[in-house]
């Protein structure tokens, strides 16, 4: 009996005749999206820009297209709304405008007047200091008069934190007599 051949033995398939195309389209793509990174540059959300967070319960489903709309005319820049447990819950992402206890209850307004019963679990300040650092993006510092919650809004402060509290051991220096690496 023969074996089964699927590729004949005299195929010759010319591979490497695309290989000029190849390296170009790659190198076009790789161009491409260099520049796309830099020209109209990464959106960066509330986790790096900072901004408020807002968790709502409306008393019916919640329709995220209409949450958005009523939202989006309060003037807080781009809002974010996404579903966060239950289908009645809504976390909703905006600016650092809404940083405000007058911000939020603007969105408070907003919500019950499109949603009435609609309940705000939690408001709060998501601030960009750690990612400030990592991406050199600043968010402008809320007022210590802001109130949120009846607590005054945390302050920005630009400070170097201490390293280690005091009290606690300082590691040993690498590199000293005792190790050889001197």
């Amino acid at each position: 009996m023969r074996p089964l051949r699927l590729i004949p033995d005299d195929t010759a398939i010319p591979f490497m005749r695309g290989r000029y195309v190849g390296v170009a389209t790659s190198a076009v793509l790789s161009i491409l999206s260099l520049v796309l990174f830099v020209w109209p540059g990464l959106n960066y959300s509330i986790d790096f820009r900072g901004g408020v967070l807002i968790e709502a319960r409306l008393p019916g489903a919640a329709d995220l297209s209409a949450i958005r709309a009523a939202v989006g005319q309060l003037g807080f820049g781009e809002g974010a709304v996404q579903l966060f447990g239950s289908q009645r819950d809504v976390l909703i992402k905006l600016g650092a405008e809404a940083a405000t206890e007058a911000g939020r209850a603007k969105v408070q307004a907003a919500l019950q007047t499109q949603f009435p019963g609609t309940e705000l679990r939690r408001a709060e300040v998501v601030g960009a200091k750690v990612s400030g650092d990592l991406t050199g993006i600043r968010s402008p510092p809320p007022h210590p008069k802001d109130r949120i919650h009846g607590k005054p809004a945390p302050v920005h402060r630009d400070a170097a934190l201490p390293r280690r509290p005091s009290g606690l051991p300082q590691p040993a220096p690498v590199g000293g007599p005792d190790t050889g690496l001197a």
